[in-house]
């Protein structure tokens, strides 16, 4: 049916919480990827944070303070921005945002294997965030050697956030995390519900670092 709109008619969308997406450089990311490969080259030596996390992998650790300093510092900005995006998100969810200022709580770094996952979950704080340092295959090399192949909804090697919609549905909002999300950034609600599918193409790590920004007086 192609009959155009009454020119009276107006479709009106509900509001609603996404995330933010940003890519860093090279040059910005150095210091980090330079902790995360000490890190992975002795994981003995390292905190590791596993059961703190939902995530079904073998290898998650926290980082540095220094790394800490420096992460609020690159990804703080880009707090204000997400504030700004979605109807001050931050600002309506503090008590009293003037004097309660918003800190990196965590950061750690997750080597995924091959087969291993995270379920469904959320993050502690106000928001939440994920840095993809490298992701070892291409979405086409993935998604051909996946058991999934001759599915109808082939998830493998995905990120996926879920969200309920204005009818009280579960949707979910799935991304192609291949080599492509190298050096980007996710910033989300860290209550966004959130999971990410397994991989079968590659022996090597999927690394990523994670965090959460929490609010002084309320998260603690």
């Amino acid at each position: 049916m192609n009959k155009a709109p009454h020119p009276k008619t107006q479709a009106v969308q509900f509001e609603n919480i996404g995330y933010l997406k940003s890519r860093f450089t090279d040059e910005e990311l150095a210091p980090l990827r330079k902790e995360v490969l000490d890190v992975s080259a002795n994981f003995e030596k390292s905190t590791k944070h596993n059961n703190k996390l939902a995530g079904n992998l073998r290898h998650s650790y926290l980082l540095s303070d220094e790394m800490h300093r420096y992460i609020y510092r690159l990804v703080a900005p880009l707090v204000l921005e997400f504030d700004q995006a979605f109807a001050k998100y931050v600002t309506q969810n503090s008590i009293a945002p003037e004097n309660s200022p918003i800190y990196l709580k965590e950061l750690w770094a997750n080597f995924q294997n091959k087969h291993e996952f995270n379920p469904p979950h959320d993050h502690y704080g106000i928001l939440s965030f994920v840095i993809w340092l490298k992701i070892p295959y291409t979405m086409g090399e993935e998604l051909a050697l996946s058991p999934g192949a001759d599915s109808n909804n082939n998830v493998s090697g995905k990120f996926c956030f879920q969200y309920t919609n204005s009818l009280g549905d579960i949707c979910n909002h799935f991304i192609s995390a291949d080599r492509s999300l190298e050096n980007q950034i996710m910033l989300f609600s860290g209550k966004m519900k959130h999971s990410v599918f397994p991989f079968y193409s590659s022996d090597d790590y999927r690394i990523s670092v994670a965090g959460n920004f929490a609010i002084k007086g309320i998260n603690d």
